[in-house]
């Protein structure tokens, strides 16, 4: 697998800190960007076109949902992969019929990004 660029989006600077820390000693991912709320996730997103957005679903300005919306109205095919740790039946079910690619559960090990990312990568 090449190098995933991957943006980062959490309100908390910590969590935000904790995943960029564990992915550090994996060659094959590269962090491009963080945001810390929803608006600056999507003008990120614009700019840095990652291959994989790592989404919170809670957060004060603009909902995980609604960056999941936004971000597929840019582009259709991105690679969206919900991570909360408030995740809901109801929100990850709809966010995966609105076309997140797949989600995590907080906290998660490197290895299960590492294969919910060749999970997702190898079906776009």
């Amino acid at each position: 697998m090449d190098a995933v660029r991957i943006l980062l989006v959490d309100d908390s600077s910590a969590q935000r800190h904790i995943l960029r820390h564990r992915m550090e000693g994996h060659p094959e991912l590269v962090v491009v960007g963080e945001a810390g709320g929803g608006r600056e996730a999507v003008v990120r997103f614009s700019e840095l076109r990652p291959d994989v957005v790592l989404l919170d679903l809670v957060m004060p300005d603009m909902g995980g949902e609604e960056v999941l919306s936004a971000i597929l109205a840019m582009d259709p095919g991105a690679n969206v992969i919900i991570v909360s740790s408030l995740g809901t039946r109801d929100a990850v079910e709809r966010c995966l019929r609105g076309g997140a690619r797949s989600f995590l559960q907080k906290p998660f090990e490197v290895e299960d990004l590492l294969r919910t990312l060749d999970s997702v990568l190898s079906h776009t």
